[in-house]
């Protein structure tokens, strides 16, 4: 049996949470994952999280995702963060980039 790419997902952020680390970093863990099982895996993820008291930083190109997970938030471009703010904040920014990328 092979696992499906979404599996493999669900796999690699169980072995993070199991580790117990102080700190997580996770690149797109939810990105080949259907819209369903995206949701729902975000969600308990933000709990566990916070249950745990994890701190948790999370590479996405997915705004709403950003926003659903993300206390903070930071845009970078060309390898170098132009914004970092809380959601409310980065929704509010003047900030060319910013405005584009929303």
């Amino acid at each position: 049996h092979e696992l499906s790419g979404g599996q493999r997902q669900r796999i690699g952020v169980a072995r993070a949470l199991a580790a117990d680390p102080d700190l997580l970093l996770l690149d797109e863990p939810f990105g080949a994952l259907d819209a369903i099982t995206r949701t729902n895996l975000q969600k308990e993820f933000a709990a566990l999280a916070r249950d745990l008291g994890k701190t948790a930083v999370f590479v996405t190109h997915d705004l709403r995702e950003a926003m659903l997970l993300g206390s903070r938030i930071a845009l970078m471009d060309k390898g170098r963060i132009v914004m970092l703010g809380t959601p409310d904040e980065f929704m509010r920014s003047d900030l060319p980039l910013v405005r584009d990328y929303l």
